[in-house]
């Protein structure tokens, strides 16, 4: 028989005597004010930018459009050089093709990359997501 789920009551029981039991040593590590306000600032940013790509593809936006509004967002976070962008399987879930976040010249080079264990980075990275969660 399945022992039932806790209960709100058993869940703070359990806190409790986690707490009574956990040593002055292993308190809370708490952060300087400052990198706290920059995480929330961040977290506030990328909620905001979710939010727009959201509303763009519900206005009818194209896929470019929305994904390109969360790539700008990534950049602007992550800093000066970095890459962010988004690849769509074909429908044979063979070949990879970019929706945004690269160069048109780069872009053209890697449309239609072969989604297999012999091909580069991205081809390579989809297959391999691919075969894992079908084995678990």
């Amino acid at each position: 028989m399945l022992d039932k789920p806790p209960t709100h009551v058993d869940l703070t029981r359990s806190r409790e005597r986690t707490e009574e039991t956990r040593p002055a040593s292993k308190a809370p590590l708490e952060r300087p004010a400052h990198e706290t306000a920059a995480a929330l600032r961040e977290s506030e940013g990328w909620l905001a930018a979710q939010k727009e790509a959201f509303q763009a593809a519900v206005n009818g936006s194209s896929l470019e459009t929305s994904l390109g509004i969360l790539v700008r967002c990534a950049v602007d976070q992550m800093g000066t050089g970095t890459r962010c962008a988004f690849y769509i399987a074909d429908a044979d879930g063979l070949e990879l093709h970019h929706v945004t976040g690269m160069s048109e010249s780069y872009a053209e080079c890697v449309d239609g990359f072969k989604i297999a264990p012999d091909s580069l980075a991205c081809g390579l990275a989809v297959y391999t997501a691919d075969r894992s969660s079908r084995l678990t």
